[in-house]
């Protein structure tokens, strides 16, 4: 999905090691940032091992955002609710379809910050399931 062809990895994939499924893919990755923001606007939303195949309400993925004072903030991404199959036609209630391309789909999340904080980094970390989330950056 990256306009200029293969010259760009714009797709980060979480994992954690899981009995013998590969584990090439970090599980986590952290996004340095600075100023005040009212929400963190994210495509992704999907995964490889996701509803509705896989039906169980686990953490797929954890955002958290890290302010300047030392506090932090997460936002659980539930299977289910919010996290859904890469697979085009699928869809949960707390994320919306933001591209559809073959037979694939992205979609958007908003997740609400602390305005009033400096934000000083976002962490994506891999929830306590087995699922595999993908976001784009």
């Amino acid at each position: 999905m990256d306009p200029q062809g293969e010259l760009v990895a714009n797709i980060i994939g979480l994992q954690r090691p899981f009995r013998n499924r590969q584990a090439t893919l970090p599980e986590s990755i952290t996004l340095d940032c600075s100023g005040r923001v009212s929400a963190i606007h994210m495509l992704g939303g999907v995964a490889w091992g996701a509803f509705p195949r896989f039906r169980n309400e686990s953490t797929s993925m954890i955002v958290r955002c890290t302010y300047a004072d030392g506090t932090t903030q997460d936002h659980q991404l539930i299977n289910g609710k919010h996290i859904v199959s890469y697979e085009e036609g699928n869809d949960v209630p707390e994320s919306k379809l933001a591209v559809k391309a073959n037979g694939k789909q992205i979609r958007y999340l908003k997740l609400p910050c602390d305005a009033s904080k400096e934000l000083k980094s976002i962490e994506l970390v891999k929830g306590d399931d087995f699922s595999m989330p993908l976001v784009l950056r």
